[in-house]
């Protein structure tokens, strides 16, 4: 005879058991939701760029053109936007998969990913429907949320050991939106009709510096070679679109560039990777 408080212990475990698998069934089906969701975001986002211009309105290189700042990346850099938009595409399928179920990071990141694809079709609707002003507030939204999901992933990749190719949608992104943010600074500037007390060429060449610099820091910390490239790639934009009416100005930008590269890959190689223990504490995923 089994003791009745064995019996007891037994019966209770498997009520706990029952209820435990019930929760996380909740739970699974929840995050895989969100999932989804995400993904739906991304494709939605994606076709909505398509759309949107054949209705009629003004595109967004339209209203560039009305507001010839300096600070302004020449054409073929923008392609950048559909390298972008690959990497989410890529990274709503693979966060879908079912072997990637039972990675958390994806669920962490999947409010991030619908918020990144919501602000970046309402800066079009906004920036082409010329209110200037508005749309700089939502690509400094766009740029927030970015960063906040690059950080995540990277602490991810650094020190959970998931794959380096996690966070190179947000890197990419956080990297383009940071010169996309001063670019939109500079024709909201023009917008108002240019009332600072200071010479373009001026604010240009410090902004440019300062891309340099911000992308060499970023780097510094999170050992990413992704986000200064990126930055990079839009200042060396503007160096080509300066080139023949403000040739000074197109140097810095040269300059700064190749500078930029060339102290993020010698750092790359001497640099210590910090040990997972002293950060540990930072990931919840």
């Amino acid at each position: 005879m089994v003791p009745h408080f064995v019996f007891c212990f037994l019966l209770n475990g498997i009520r706990f058991a029952v209820t435990l698998t019930k929760q996380n069934m909740k739970i699974s089906k929840r995050s895989l939701g969100f999932r989804k969701a995400a993904f739906i975001s991304i494709v939605l986002n994606i076709a909505f760029n398509f759309v949107y211009p054949v209705t009629g309105v003004a595109t967004v290189a339209d209203v560039t053109r009305n507001y010839p700042a300096l600070f302004t990346p020449a054409s073929y850099a923008f392609i950048i936007w559909a390298v972008i938009y690959i990497g989410f595409f890529i990274y709503g399928v693979v966060q879908l998969l079912r072997g990637q179920r039972h990675f958390p990071i994806y669920d962490r990141l999947s409010v991030p990913v619908i918020l990144i694809q919501l602000l970046l079709s309402a800066w079009i609707v906004f920036y082409t429907r010329n209110q200037i002003g508005t749309s700089v507030f939502i690509l400094g939204l766009a740029l927030f949320v970015s960063c906040y999901a690059f950080r995540k992933a990277y602490l991810a990749v650094q020190y959970r050991d998931y794959n380096l190719w996690l966070q190179f949608p947000f890197s990419l992104l956080a990297g383009w939106l940071t010169v996309a943010l001063a670019a939109n600074v500079f024709i909201y500037m023009h917008y108002l009709g240019w009332s600072i007390n200071m010479e373009e060429g001026t604010l240009s060449t410090m902004t440019i510096v300062g891309c340099g610099l911000i992308g060499f820091v970023v780097s510094r910390y999170t050992y990413s070679l992704l986000y200064p490239a990126v930055i990079s790639w839009g200042i060396i934009a503007v160096s080509v679109q300066t080139q023949h009416e403000h040739p000074s100005l197109s140097a810095t930008a040269l300059t700064t560039s190749i500078i930029l590269l060339v102290l993020t890959l010698f750092t790359s190689v001497f640099r210590k990777i910090p040990a997972r223990k002293e950060v540990s504490h930072h990931l919840d995923a």
